[in-house]
């Protein structure tokens, strides 16, 4: 569901339904407990809401840096294969340049085939929840144009090993970055996430101050944080959906979206 909203809504609506529906749910709240449960509001109780809200904004909090470090880890490491994969078809189209002339045109088209189907099925999977990782690597193709080919010369057999080992290079970095775009938080740890905040949240019904103004803005700010913090975790849970997904652009731009042209 959290993909679908990521895909579905624009930067200011997701801030809207993350950050504002919490703070106006939370206002809400504390407006209902002052109105008919005001005994709920003790004066005095001063000290022990404020602990009872640090123990459970501090667990909120590990729970969330345990969740953004690692996601953040899983959304730069997709990011990073993505350009690996691009960078090694790259090098594998000039390292066929050694080759004769069918040879190199045979891998080059391979190349395109494959670039057509990360562009057309593998990011578009990932980016909708569609895609499962191992289903469809792709690189038989590549596979497929080298053992066509004998090399003879030496430095045509230099090329041909370069070559197997950038292929190898490409299915490895494109089952790490499929496997960091379609794996996702652990349903308990998820779980664990929301009941803390919403703990946290509810926590702020009872606060009570010598100013109702006061309260309210101190409940606003706990809630906005709150719902920033679900916001961050749902935008690098998905390296691949949204508007802050990983960059595709070297496959849509440069070199290997030219390449087809060149072939012509």
């Amino acid at each position: 569901m959290t993909q679908a909203l990521l895909n579905a809504l624009p930067e200011w609506a997701l801030f809207i339904l993350f950050v504002i529906v919490p703070v106006g749910l939370t206002l809400l709240g504390s407006f209902c407990i002052r109105k008919f449960l005001p005994h709920w509001k003790r004066p005095g109780s001063e000290e022990t809401v404020g602990i009872a809200l640090g123990v459970l904004s501090t667990f909120f909090a590990l729970v969330l840096a345990f969740a953004i470090v690692n996601l953040y880890q899983r959304y730069d490491d997709a990011s990073y294969r993505v350009d690996a994969t691009a960078s090694a078809l790259i090098a594998l189209s000039h390292d066929a340049g050694a080759f004769p002339a069918p040879e190199q045109r045979r891998i080059n088209l391979a190349i395109v085939s494959y670039s057509h189907h990360l562009t057309t099925s593998v990011f578009p999977g990932l980016r909708e929840g569609t895609f499962t990782p191992g289903g469809n690597p792709g690189t038989s193709g590549l596979y497929l144009a080298l053992q066509s080919f004998h090399p003879q010369s030496p430095s045509e057999v230099g090329f041909y090993d370069a070559s197997i080992n950038e292929i190898g290079t490409i299915a490895t970095e494109e089952q790490q970055f499929t496997s960091d775009g379609s794996s996702a938080l652990p349903g308990a740890f998820a779980a664990l996430l929301v009941a803390t905040g919403l703990l946290t949240l509810c926590g702020t019904f009872v606060l009570v101050t010598q100013s109702i103004v006061f309260e309210n803005m101190l409940s606003s700010v706990i809630a906005a944080v709150i719902g920033m913090g679900w916001l961050t975790v749902a935008i690098l849970e998905y390296p691949f959906s949204g508007s802050v997904a990983v960059s595709t652009a070297a496959f849509t731009h440069g070199y290997l979206s030219s390449l087809p042209h060149l072939l012509r």
